[in-house]
């Protein structure tokens, strides 16, 4: 088994779930999306396996720790959630490469982001930003950018492309 979805499943077990995945040493995807989860229980840092967790369409409101402890995850999939904030440090995912924050609730561009130093893919169309921090030039890794759809002035926008040269950008 290379990939588990298991959605619009509310009232499911995470903590039994996990621990029987923990065995499971082939699980590479995990998809929890349309489940109503406010929260992840802390066990699912035992699934180390897992390199992509797709978390879609829940009530999540920041990165669930137990999600931040997970050492080979590639890609993470936020997109439709209630996030405002990231609440990440320096050590959180340190193999995350690729992250949906689409559809969530940011006044401003999250340079929470600088910590996950292997970032290369953000991808945040329809999430309310207005903000761009002058900070955003520290995400120097970064190759791909989609800010599409948010609330981005003209100027902005070009600025951002003087901000971040080396970086395919989708405003």
């Amino acid at each position: 088994m290379n990939e588990l979805m298991i959605t619009e499943c509310p009232n499911i077990n995470l903590d039994t779930l996990f621990n029987l995945l923990v065995d499971v040493k082939s699980l590479r995807e995990l998809d929890l999306s349309e489940n109503e989860l406010s929260e992840i229980p802390n066990s699912i840092r035992n699934l180390t396996q897992i390199t992509e967790l797709w978390l879609d369409e829940n009530q999540l409101t920041e990165i669930p720790q137990g999600v931040k402890s997970l050492s080979n995850l590639d890609y993470l999939r936020l997109f439709s959630n209630n996030i405002e904030s990231l609440n990440l440090k320096s050590g959180d995912l340190i193999n995350l490469t690729n992250i949906d924050l689409c559809y969530n609730s940011f006044e401003s561009f999250p340079m929470e982001l600088e910590y996950l130093k292997k970032l290369r893919r953000v991808t945040m169309w329809y999430s309310e930003i207005s903000i761009i921090p002058e900070e955003i030039t520290k995400l120097k890794g970064l190759e791909y950018l989609n800010l599409t759809r948010n609330n981005l002035t003209e100027e902005q926008k070009e600025k951002l492309k003087l901000q971040l040269p080396n970086t395919e950008l989708k405003l």
